[in-house]
């Protein structure tokens, strides 16, 4: 009779009470597909924000939220964690829009709200983490599946500085032409965006699954002072565990070997930081403490400095180039500080910094950067002074929270309470987090395609070394401890760096940030849970239901199906199917009533059509695109001189002086948006000359050469860059825009 009771009893047992960690629950699906989410999104063009290529994954993460509400609505609710952090978020959050929806029409508005829902993106997978890593076993399996996702990044990019770059850089001195026609460039011999290439070719600098070798360093930087806090406690403890301390070890060696090759100086400035607090708190924590630890640690990252200078991934540069790049910082806060000033309340929007920085750029600064480089600026300038004082009361929040957990009786902020043993209702194990963790991979591939940029297929290898981290850390999550001075400890590393550096924004560099705050706010002494009335309920999942119709009809629909009909036309324009290109064009224009880019396709289409017709039809239809163009992206100067240079060309071709006005009009609203380039300055007196007004052209070229005369960067200079001078028999010499100016001041 006790044979069949006890198989009866193991057939009734709930799964609530099922071994830990195994995915039974519907909230450990959910987790396992946010955590999917988060892996894919640093395999993605992470730069990309503002032309939307993160929408695939948030459409994922807003339908989790959705899921979530409804059943909390139509089950048993359970608990709710709501603390001042979120509501410091939520806060924030409606800031941003405010900001975007105020600012919307004096930017490029298809950019402020695919900004705005990458702030909603970062504030959803908070909240999300928040509900359901309850527990600080998950939490430790969170940060194991971030290292490996860093460990992952790190290693394409040492096989991009060994392997791939030398091998492109060979084949470039092979054949330049073949390679530039793969990269998709226009870049003739001898041309600035020519030298702009080969420098690129040239970089040393891995960027892994990034464009930017600095967002690459921001990504590693915050989970390698996890790894080495991990590393340190595991040292510290007696018998030695040999079997964590040895995969530990090599997962820094492969994340510290990347991280110095990105030459981030205000990365390592940052990690140099954060290792010295390390070890300060460590020392304060109690306990004998083993200056043999560090001590190893700094060997160890001497011997990589040499071995990196050896093999020419470092040079004496990275520390004599130094001042100069504070300089160019300086600079770029500089031109910030002028669109605060301007704009105090609600900032130019998200997205729109670098239109709005042409206005307020220096004379001598180096480059016209789409962000700030400080998240402090970058925040401040695109939402306004309630947007940077919001987020900073999310760091007030977050650190109140923790002095109240740490003020709870009983409770430990040294280690983990012991959890591995059961699982309840009250939160999920590690299994969620690993499966979410192995299908971010081929969801990359999904989410990519989606908004028309797939990654690499060397995402594919990339997962093998996030499987390979998973397996060698998991004795230490189910087992081991994480304090929360450490991840603490990398989200200080993430902010300093982030004050001097590009990238809070920016999906696979800001998202840490929110990681860490959910899991560090994981405790079992939080006093952020509580308990909804059914009708609170039913609100809230009303709202996450408005929420994901909004960001859909406004945002991801809008964007996918332009994107779609984008990819298409230019498939026609290859095939020489103007007329389809053309009602495929205006098709994504009505498909996206608020990105210029479809109308400015139209505009260069309409533009050749306009130079081969010479007729008052074709000159309409270029003219109403250009206009519409020039609409939706109202702080372009960049727009503003494509379209002076097609006016310009229609003038050469045809005579007609209505189109050299129009060239000079919108020289002249490009120079209001970019009142310091030499260039545009240049450009100006040109087609004055041209049009047969020598006093306005002799005007607009002596101030083209005075800002060139404060211009340090000789690529930027006159004497290395050509004027558009239209459509004209090619010269059997180059002509640049100095001599240009001197053929003008001459008369």
């Amino acid at each position: 009779m006790s044979k069949p009771r006890k198989r009866n009893a193991r057939r009734s047992t709930s799964p609530s009470e099922a071994k830990p960690g195994l995915p039974l629950r519907y909230e450990d699906w959910y987790l396992a597909a946010l955590i999917a989410t988060l892996v894919a999104t640093p395999f993605i063009p992470s730069e990309g924000v503002r032309e939307g290529t993160q929408l695939g994954l948030l459409l994922l993460q807003l339908l989790i939220l959705v899921a979530w509400s409804a059943l909390r609505l139509f089950r048993s609710p359970g608990t709710i964690y709501f603390g001042w952090t979120s509501l410091a978020v939520a806060i924030f959050l409606a800031w941003q829009t405010v900001s975007t929806y105020v600012m919307l029409h004096s930017g490029n508005a298809r950019y402020a709200l695919n900004t705005l829902w990458q702030w909603y993106s970062f504030g959803i997978g908070f909240f999300l983490l928040r509900q359901l890593v309850v527990r600080r076993i998950t939490a430790r399996a969170v940060c194991s599946v971030m290292l490996g996702l860093c460990v992952s990044i790190a290693a394409y990019g040492l096989f991009q500085y060994f392997v791939e770059f030398p091998a492109l850089r060979n084949a470039y001195q092979a054949d330049p032409d073949v390679v530039i026609a793969q990269a998709g460039v226009v870049a003739p011999a001898g041309s600035p965006q020519r030298s702009q290439f080969e420098n690129r070719i040239n970089s040393l600098e891995p960027t892994s699954t990034f464009a930017l070798t600095n967002s690459l360093a921001g990504c590693l930087l915050p989970w390698g002072i996890v790894a080495v806090g991990i590393l340190a406690l595991a040292a510290k403890t007696r018998p030695r565990d040999w079997l964590l301390l040895g995969p530990l070890s090599g997962i820094l060696l492969v994340i510290l070997t990347c991280f110095l090759l990105t030459k981030s100086r205000t990365a390592w400035l940052a990690m140099a930081i954060s290792t010295v607090l390390l070890v300060i708190v460590l020392r304060y924590r109690g306990g004998k403490f083993d200056w043999r630890i560090p001590t190893a640690v700094f060997a160890a990252l001497l011997c990589l400095v040499a071995l990196a200078y050896g093999v020419g991934g470092l040079d004496l540069e990275v520390l004599s180039e130094a001042s100069k790049s504070l300089a160019y910082r300086l600079e770029y806060w500089q031109g910030s500080w002028g669109i605060i000033g301007d704009s105090p309340w609600f900032g130019c929007g998200p997205g729109n910094f670098q239109a709005a920085y042409t206005q307020y750029k220096l004379p001598q600064a180096s480059e016209t950067v789409a962000d700030p480089h400080s998240f402090i600026f970058e925040i401040w300038a695109t939402s306004g002074t309630p947007g940077i004082l919001f987020f900073l009361c999310i760091l007030l929040a977050f650190a109140f929270q923790l002095s109240k957990q740490a003020a709870a009786p009983d409770s430990s902020t040294a280690t983990d309470p012991v959890d591995t043993s059961e699982v309840g209702e009250q939160g999920t194990g590690v299994w969620p987090v690993y499966a979410g963790a192995i299908a971010g991979v081929p969801l990359a591939f999904v989410a990519g395609f989606l908004v028309a940029h797939p990654p690499g297929l060397v995402v594919f290898p990339c997962g093998i070394f996030l499987v390979l981290v998973i397996i060698a850390l998991h004795r230490w999550t189910v087992h081991g401890t994480l304090p929360k001075a450490i991840t603490n400890l990398g989200l200080i590393a993430l902010l300093i760096n982030l004050l001097a550096a590009g990238g809070m924004v920016f999906a696979g560099v800001g998202q840490t940030f929110w990681i860490i705050l959910a899991v560090t706010l994981c405790s079992t002494h939080d006093r952020a849970a509580k308990t909804l009335p059914q009708a609170a309920n039913g609100m809230l999942a009303l709202g996450c239901i408005s929420l994901l119709l909004w960001g859909y009809w406004t945002t991801i629909l809008p964007s996918i199906s332009c994107r779609g009909q984008l990819v298409m036309a230019e498939e026609y324009y290859r095939q020489g199917e103007l007329s389809e290109a053309v009602t495929t064009l205006r098709q994504a224009a009505a498909a996206d009533p608020f990105s210029p880019e479809p109308n400015l396709r139209l505009t260069n289409l309409y533009f050749q059509q306009a130079l081969r017709a010479n007729s008052e039809q074709a000159d309409r239809q270029f003219l109403q695109a250009a206009s519409a163009t020039i609409q939706l992206d109202a702080n372009s100067q960049l727009i503003r001189r494509q379209i002076g240079n097609m006016h310009l060309s229609l003038f050469r071709a045809s005579q007609d002086p209505k189109w050299i006005q129009n060239a000079i009009r919108s020289y002249q609203d490009a120079i209001q948006h970019y009142p310091n380039s030499n260039f545009l300055h240049a450009q100006l007196a040109w087609a004055y000359h041209l049009a047969g007004e020598t006093q306005a052209a002799v005007a607009a070229a002596r101030k083209a050469e005075q800002l060139d005369q404060q211009m340090p960067h000789s690529e930027q200079q006159l004497e290395s860059q050509t004027l558009h001078e239209g459509f004209r028999k090619e010269t059997p010499t180059r002509v640049t825009a100095a001599q240009r100016l001197r053929e003008i001041l001459a008369q």
